[in-house]
């Protein structure tokens, strides 16, 4: 079972029977209000991520936006409120997590898979934040690389990360991130990772950036 706190991210027993689709498309019918009821320590958690996110956010400029495995709207909001003329393109596979979003006409909502091409290098920045450690290692790379495709300037992903972690989960898994952006990405670019572990939280998570050479 995953752990509130965040701790079951490296996996080495996987259940064969975890559909990532089928997974979220039924726990997107209860997930908001299941986040409405989190522990303490997940809510520090959340905030610190959003408060560095946002800085990492006002260092750059963008005007166009893809984010995939946007749920209800947690990150977009934060998107609209940094960037408030950009247009930002929001994906989800779960409708019922769409349905309770913030509307606003500069923040197109669609119900579609992270597998699906956006095209290439469409836009400025590709976000997803805590989607990837739900995909299974054998899926990895065809998720990541229309993710990697759209933008032509930044790709940030913000993920569980704690190499010396021995443990095991239905439906949560660690990937090489700078390994497969250093093969997926076809441009020159600079790298960077932004550790967002708080001791007295307990949860181990970065911020991973790829900011592409134009």
């Amino acid at each position: 079972m995953f752990h509130e706190e965040g701790y079951l991210i490296f996996i080495s027993d996987i259940m064969m029977d975890y559909n990532e689709s089928m997974f979220w498309l039924k726990e997107g019918i209860s997930y908001r209000k299941k986040q409405m009821n989190l522990s303490l320590r997940r809510k520090m958690q959340y905030k610190y991520q959003e408060f560095r996110l946002k800085r990492l956010l006002k260092s750059i400029d963008v005007r166009t936006i893809y984010e995939a495995g946007c749920g209800y709207g947690r990150i977009t909001n934060i998107l609209r409120n940094v960037f408030p003329r950009s247009i930002i393109y929001a994906c989800d596979i779960s409708k019922e997590q769409l349905n309770q979003t913030k509307k606003h006409p500069k923040t197109k909502y669609f119900v579609d898979s992270v597998y699906n091409s956006r095209g290439k290098r469409k836009g400025d920045l590709s976000i997803a934040v805590e989607l990837f450690m739900h995909i299974k290692p054998e899926n990895i790379e065809k998720a990541l690389k229309p993710f990697i495709d759209f933008s032509s300037k930044h790709i940030i992903n913000i993920d569980w990360f704690d190499p010396a972690f021995k443990g095991k989960s239905n439906f949560c898994f660690q990937h090489d991130y700078k390994g497969f952006y250093e093969k997926l990405v076809e441009y020159p670019y600079f790298y960077k990772e932004i550790d967002l572990t708080v001791p007295i939280i307990g949860v181990k998570q970065k911020i991973f950036h790829v900011e592409i050479e134009n």
